[in-house]
């Protein structure tokens, strides 16, 4: 069994905005974002973060919310920043 990232409570650098019900912490869009904000914190996020952009813009067919995507994800201020 694989375990998933535990929500972060208080961060020290830019999350999500708001929180994710229990069934997205288990999708992938979690522990992706979960990774951003590991790379942030080291500073190495902007490549991680764009080649993690590039790969969903080059493969729109891809149901992201299948995902666990949210509606306006980009928007969040992990993502935009």
């Amino acid at each position: 069994m694989v375990k998933r990232p535990m929500e972060i409570k208080k961060p020290k650098g830019t999350w999500l905005s708001r929180p994710l019900p229990e069934a997205g912490q288990k999708k992938p869009y979690f522990i992706i974002t979960a990774m951003l904000y590991l790379c942030n914190a080291i500073h190495t996020g902007g490549t991680y973060k764009q080649k993690i952009l590039a790969l969903i813009k080059k493969n729109p067919e891809i149901p992201i919310f299948r995902l666990g995507f949210l509606d306006h994800w980009e928007d969040e201020p992990i993502w935009c920043k």
